[in-house]
C-alpha cells in the first residue's frame, strides 16, 4: 500500500480510537471518581423533592396529641364544698362503683352499684337517685338511695328522666318520649338535664346542643375544640373541660348564661378522653381527672387537688 492511500485509513482509525476512549470515560463507574477519598457533594433537592421527602417521613410526635373523643365513663356530681358523688359506669352486666366523699376529697367511700350509671341526681349529702342501664337488654331504669349507695331501691321506670343510653353512646332517653339522637351520627359525650323539656348535650365534635322542646330539635349553642366533659345549670352557669396544647393538664372554661367565657388551666389534671368529669354546685366546682380530684371556689378560681386518691 502506498503512503498516500494509507494516510486516510490511519486517520480514520485514530478517530475511531478517540471515540472509543471518550465513550468508555463517560460510562466509567462513579466510584472511580471518588477513589481519591474526596466525596462529591450531593445535589440540592428541588422543592418537589423536599416536599416528597417530608410527606414520606414518619411524623414527629405532637407535644399534646389529640386523642379520639370518648363518652365520659365517670359521672360526677358536686353537692357542696365537702361532698361529691362519683360513679364509674362500667357495663350493664358488670356495673362499676359509686364513690362518695364527705370531707372534701380526703377520703372516698366506695360501694357497688346495681346498674351502669349514666346520670346522678342528689337531694342531699346521702340521698339521691341514678339513671342506669341494667341487665342483658340494658334497659334504662331509676334507682334511689338514702345512704349514699349503701342500699338501693328496686328499679323503677325512667320514662320521666333525661340520661345517656348506657349501651348506645349516640342515644339519650327523654321524659315522655322515645330515645333520641341529639348529635346525629356522632356520640354523646356528656349530658346536662336542665328541666323537663330542656337539656343540653356535648357531642363528639365539640359542639354543645340544647333542646327546649323536649328533644324534638337540638340546635347548636356553641363549640369547643377538644371538649371532654361539661356541666350546665338552669341558671346558665357551668363549665366545660377540654384538652388544649397550651395547658399541661385540663383546660376548664366557665359557662356564663350558657356560653363559654374565661378559661383556666388545671395543671396535673390528666386530660384523658372519657376519664374526665366536671360538676358545678352553688358554692364549688369539682373536677375529676385520672385518679385525682380537684376543687375550686369558682370555675375560673384557683383549683387545688384534694388529698385523697380515687379508686381505679
Amino acid at each position: 500500500m502506498d503512503r498516500k492511500r494509507a494516510l486516510p485509513i490511519i486517520a480514520l482509525a485514530t478517530l475511531l480510537a478517540v471515540d472509543i476512549v471518550l465513550v468508555l470515560w463517560a460510562l466509567w463507574p462513579a466510584a472511580s471518581v471518588s477513589a481519591t477519598g474526596a466525596t462529591p457533594p450531593a445535589p440540592s433537592p428541588t422543592v418537589s423533592e423536599s416536599a416528597s421527602a417530608s410527606a414520606s417521613a414518619s411524623p414527629s410526635p405532637s407535644a399534646s396529641p389529640t386523642a379520639s373523643p370518648t363518652p365520659i365513663s365517670r359521672v360526677l356530681v358536686a353537692v357542696d364544698r365537702r361532698t361529691a358523688w362519683l360513679a364509674t359506669t362500667g357495663t350493664c352486666e358488670e356495673p362499676g362503683q359509686l364513690q362518695v366523699t364527705t370531707d372534701g376529697g380526703a377520703t372516698w367511700t366506695a360501694s357497688d352499684t346495681p346498674a351502669a350509671i349514666t346520670r346522678i341526681r342528689t337531694s342531699g349529702r346521702a340521698e339521691g337517685w341514678v339513671v342506669a342501664g341494667v341487665g342483658k337488654d340494658c334497659t334504662m331504669r331509676v334507682f334511689t338511695t338514702g345512704g349514699a349507695g349503701d342500699e338501693w331501691s328496686d328499679p323503677a321506670s325512667a320514662s320521666a328522666a333525661w340520661a345517656r343510653v348506657a349501651e348506645d353512646a349516640r342515644r339519650a332517653i327523654r321524659p315522655g318520649g322515645g330515645p333520641v339522637t341529639p348529635c346525629g351520627r356522632a356520640e354523646v359525650l356528656d349530658l346536662a338535664s336542665i328541666g323537663r323539656v330542656v337539656a343540653s348535650v356535648l357531642c363528639a365534635d365539640g359542639t354543645v346542643r340544647t333542646t327546649e322542646d323536649g328533644g324534638e330539635t337540638w340546635p347548636e349553642a356553641f363549640r369547643v375544640e377538644g371538649a371532654l366533659a361539661f356541666a350546665l345549670r338552669a341558671d346558665g352557669r357551668g363549665a366545660i373541660a377540654s384538652v388544649t396544647e397550651e395547658c399541661d393538664g385540663t383546660t376548664v372554661t366557665a359557662l356564663v348564661d350558657g356560653q363559654p367565657e374565661e378559661s383556666v388551666c388545671v395543671e396535673g389534671a390528666e386530660a384523658t378522653p372519657g376519664d374526665v368529669s366536671i360538676s358545678v354546685s352553688d358554692e364549688v366546682a369539682w373536677l375529676v381527672a385520672g385518679d385525682a380530684a380537684f376543687t375550686a371556689p369558682e370555675v375560673t378560681g384557683r383549683w387545688a387537688q384534694t388529698k385523697g386518691a380515687l379508686s381505679s
